[in-house]
């Protein structure tokens, strides 16, 4: 899984609550998928909509590209 920081010049809504961000964040499987994903669709969210969406779904970091 890969994610993805998008930091955006003006500030502007999280897709997932609402809130005023300067940074979404979107996960897919590649790189080129999260820029499709944010640009052509507009998925993303803030940081504490990622946390908690991690956290719900209790994702494991691990660390390297297979753990």
């Amino acid at each position: 899984m890969y994610v993805h920081l998008f930091k955006l010049d003006k500030r502007k809504k999280c897709p997932a609550c609402g809130w005023k961000t300067g940074r979404i964040f979107v996960m897919a499987e590649t790189k080129e998928e999260t820029e499709r994903m944010y640009r052509e669709e507009g998925i993303g969210m803030c940081g504490e909509c990622l946390c908690e969406l991690l956290a719900e779904r209790k994702y494991k970091i691990l660390n390297g590209k297979n753990g």
